[in-house]
């Protein structure tokens, strides 16, 4: 994650392809991990496509970042604040099928890495399949 790789399948609702370099304070953060804890360690996890699934399903997503949102008084994306200022998608963190405490720690070393370099308590991240915001000034619930 400290270099932007090229994807095979499509970024999260059309966010640029990014490292934790590109972030800047209050940006979003997306990164996939296809596997974490195995239910058998033999065998890869049900949801170990989901990063890009998720991803693929998210284009219908990006249009809609430039409707008008009444709760913020604004809309998401605009001419004047392009998709590139709301965010990256770092990727996926490399994970192993046999190695459930390697990808516990890799996991926790990117969500780590983000925390670091958000440093702002507007900043999260989601881990894909699993869904996990987090807010970086709050400990409780940094992993």
């Amino acid at each position: 994650m400290s270099k932007a790789v090229d994807f095979e399948y499509p970024t999260f609702a059309g966010l640029p392809i990014g490292c934790l370099d590109d972030l800047v304070p209050g940006q979003v953060a997306v990164f996939g991990a296809s596997e974490a804890t195995p239910y058998d360690a033999a065998v890869a996890s049900h949801s170990a496509q989901a990063p890009g699934a998720i991803r693929a399903a998210s284009k219908a997503l990006a249009g809609q970042l430039q409707q008008y949102d009444f709760d913020t008084g604004r809309t998401l994306v605009s001419e004047d604040l392009p998709i590139r200022s709301v965010g990256r998608d770092l990727g996926d963190v490399k994970t192993r099928v046999r190695d459930a405490a390697g990808n516990r720690s890799s996991i926790t070393a990117a969500t780590a890495g983000i925390s670091r370099r958000a440093r702002f308590h507007s900043s999260w991240v989601e881990t894909i399949p699993c869904p996990f915001p987090f807010l970086p000034g709050s400990k409780a619930m940094i992993p």
